[in-house]
């Protein structure tokens, strides 16, 4: 989530990770927006290398 630009605070809730301290017990904010965010940064990451369209990504051929 790091390479997609997506804020570590947000990624850590995104995977489920334990907010540890004071933080964890009183910030009982659900952050939907920031986790959807989130996910569309990462989906985006993805398409890019997936279709070949991300800097410095060379489709091969496959061998039949």
């Amino acid at each position: 989530m790091s390479r997609a630009g997506v804020d570590k605070d947000h990624a850590e809730r995104c995977l489920g990770h334990v907010i540890p301290g004071v933080r964890g017990v009183y910030d009982r904010h659900e952050y939907h927006s920031e986790k959807q965010q989130a996910y569309e940064a990462l989906a985006a990451l993805v398409d890019r290398i997936v279709t070949g369209t991300q800097a410095g990504v060379v489709q091969l051929k496959r061998k039949r």
